[in-house]
């Protein structure tokens, strides 16, 4: 196709082929975005309310959930990291109007989904014995084994609509994932309700029956996805699932080439959470409690942020396939901030209603609640704040990553997370008695710094259109020597 004929198709499309104006640009963000948020607020919605369910149990099961899940979403980010990876490549193949790879790159990407599974399910059958050699108290570790034994059933489900979403957000049709997940959302909280608590003849399976539950929704979710993609336009013509076993190395390599970074750096972000969340176990179930509701209120705007990030990718991307460089600048920086402003409002909501929301996560008529509530209140602030310079460093990450240049943030994780920020959080948590306090204070330094090291990376690949097209190039080259 001569490129006449391509700009054309662009203008019949409906697709930006110059640069748009900052405000028009910033709602276009936001379109974009919405659905993927939606998406992804459904599943934390589910996520969400296994906690609240399993908080009515309570504190120590809360506290064994959240040691389960966050060992289980260490393995997640690890697979999910390398699957991300194809929002930035089927951007580009859909702004250089290439179906074929676009095909192949999902395929890869389920195949990648399906690999991951296998080897991380392994561990996960094995928690109660980790938990125990990590020095977690016997009680803690028995219930957190029991919950996982049947949480780790959902990995393979999970792990694979994620390689269908980023189709759907790759497509900018993200909107069907929003629909599929919002559909199960009361479905999961209904069998949150009759598994654990019993009902309908069913016993009460205690903190087993949320894990059942999880297991059941992600499933189905998955087969919900994977028929819209093979019977509704326009993700049928693609053709996703016909000689699904048939393979392209080039296309998987690549995926492992550009995702690995990505799913390092996502991992080492989780791992600081979690390693985390097991120090603060070692000061007691109160302690891990209160840091428990912490996360589910960060985890709620972090799925925001994650969301906007996604969209950003998916923008940048199109445009630095189509090789226009003026509008793929303009919309990484309108991404990044959509991200500042949703993540400042965010910050002074959770600061405004922080008691009500943790009251709302955890029972104060249960025992101990007082003492749970009162610790996370001391740490509400430092952790709202937080939520700015983590949603950055996100929306930023993605910019780079629909450059193909993931190695950077890659390496600033390494040092920003573990050799600053929690460096930072072990000497105030433990060297100076601060407690929880400390350690996220500790975070919070290190996610800033995090922030600032992306927004010069970025900056500077921008400087010249003549980069980014040594960028494209590297990238075209690599997709045709697979």
């Amino acid at each position: 196709m001569s490129q006449d004929n391509h700009f054309l198709n662009q203008v019949e499309e409906g697709q930006v082929t110059h640069k748009t104006g900052i405000w028009a640009n910033y709602i276009e963000t936001w379109k974009v975005a919405l659905p993927i948020c939606l998406s992804l607020l459904g599943q934390m919605a589910m996520g969400t309310t296994d906690v609240i369910f399993i908080g009515q149990l309570g504190p120590t099961e809360l506290a064994s959930a959240s040691l389960s899940a966050h060992i289980y979403y260490i393995y997640f980010m690890i697979s999910i990291g390398i699957i991300l990876a194809s929002n930035s490549l089927i951007s580009q193949f859909r702004g250089q109007q290439n179906q074929r790879m676009i095909r192949r790159t999902v395929r890869q990407s389920i195949w990648i989904a399906i690999l991951c599974s296998i080897f991380f399910m392994l561990p996960l059958w094995f928690m109660q014995e980790i938990f125990l050699i990590l020095g977690q108290e016997e009680s803690l570790a028995i219930t957190a084994g029991r919950y996982t034994d049947y949480l780790m059933w959902s990995f393979l489900p999970a792990v694979a609509f994620v390689s269908l979403r980023c189709f759907f957000v790759g497509m900018q049709q993200a909107k069907m994932a929003a629909i599929i997940v919002w559909s199960a959302v009361p479905l999961n909280a209904g069998l949150d309700y009759l598994l654990i608590f019993g009902g309908l003849g069913i016993p009460p399976l205690d903190i087993e029956g949320a894990g059942i539950a999880t297991t059941i929704v992600s499933t189905l979710i998955f087969i919900a996805a994977a028929i819209t993609v093979s019977i509704k336009q326009p993700f049928a013509e693609y053709q996703i699932f016909k000689n699904f076993w048939r393979p392209d190395w080039g296309i998987f390599i690549n995926l492992f080439k550009l995702g690995t970074p990505m799913s390092i750096r996502l991992t080492l972000e989780e791992s600081v959470f979690t390693v985390s969340a097991i120090l603060i176990g070692w000061l007691g179930v109160i302690e891990l409690a209160a840091n428990t509701i912490i996360m589910v209120i960060l985890g709620t705007t972090y799925m925001i942020s994650l969301g906007i990030a996604d969209a950003t990718t998916s923008r940048v991307g199109y445009e630095f396939g189509a090789r226009n460089y003026v509008q793929a600048k303009q919309n990484g920086w309108v991404g990044a901030f959509a991200t500042l402003t949703f993540t400042i409002t965010a910050a002074l909501i959770v600061v405004i209603f922080s008691t009500e929301i943790s009251e709302f996560i955890l029972d104060p008529s249960t025992e101990q609640a007082d003492e749970v509530l009162l610790i996370a209140a001391s740490v509400m602030l430092i952790a709202a704040l937080s939520q700015i310079p983590d949603g950055i460093q996100l929306s930023i990450a993605g910019c780079l990553a629909a450059l193909n240049d993931t190695k950077l943030p890659m390496f600033a994780s390494i040092f920003c997370y573990w050799g600053l920020g929690f460096s930072v959080a072990w000497i105030l948590a433990f060297e100076l008695d601060m407690g929880v306090p400390g350690f996220w204070l500790g975070l919070f330094i290190g996610l800033c710094s995090s922030a600032v090291v992306n927004l010069l990376r970025f900056w500077y690949l921008i400087r010249s259109d003549a980069r980014l097209d040594h960028q494209q190039q590297l990238a075209s080259n690599e997709d045709s020597h697979g």
